[in-house]
């Protein structure tokens, strides 16, 4: 396989995913690498990583850094919220050529999400 050509193609394809898809593998190599992982900025969110703790939830969206009616969260570095809207994701997800990366290492997870199978990038002779 032309790794490279591989590879290119995925950034490609990255570059142009629709939001979702982008956090399904953002956060599957955020898992895997130790990054951030980023988060629908709704209830679900909040009863799962919060339960009930309303103390503790309180304490966390009252920095300037929270907006409910964004579309996006990720727990920063120092535990606190920070929101924003889909036009910025690529601001907040991991950098695309390291996405690519793990992408082409772990084609199979994410097969779906691309219209080429990396057989389709084997060595011309």
């Amino acid at each position: 396989m032309n790794n490279e050509r591989f590879i290119d193609k995925i950034k490609d394809e990255l570059d142009s995913m629709n939001d979702t898809d982008l956090v399904r593998i953002n956060n599957a190599y955020a898992r895997e690498m130790g990054g951030t992982e980023i988060h629908q900025n709704n209830e679900d969110f909040f009863k799962t990583h919060y339960g009930n703790n309303l103390t503790e939830l309180i304490s966390l969206v009252k920095n300037n850094y929270y907006r409910i009616n964004q579309d996006w969260v990720i727990v920063d570095m120092y535990g606190d919220l920070e929101t924003f809207d889909s036009f910025n994701i690529r601001r907040y997800a991991s950098d695309t050529s390291d996405l690519a990366v793990f992408v082409s290492e772990n084609f199979n997870e994410f097969s779906d999400l691309f219209d080429f199978d990396e057989n389709s990038f084997d060595e011309e002779e």
